[in-house]
């Protein structure tokens, strides 16, 4: 699962693009470890189209 900032997004037509404009600064942050199991059962409960664990006030 990777991580699309917006910096991505600007650079991204232009590589499709096979533009010579300079592309935007752009690296990955840090991924708290502890937070990447539920990260993983996030993902898996939006591929069946239930709300982000975090969502309060959500039916489960």
């Amino acid at each position: 699962m990777g991580q699309v900032s917006a910096r991505h997004a600007v650079n991204a037509p232009l590589e499709a693009d096979n533009s010579d404009a300079e592309r935007c600064r752009a690296w990955e942050l840090y991924r708290t470890p502890e937070l990447e199991p539920l990260k993983r059962v996030d993902a898996l409960r939006y591929r069946l189209g239930r709300p982000n664990t975090f969502d309060l006030g959500q039916a489960a």
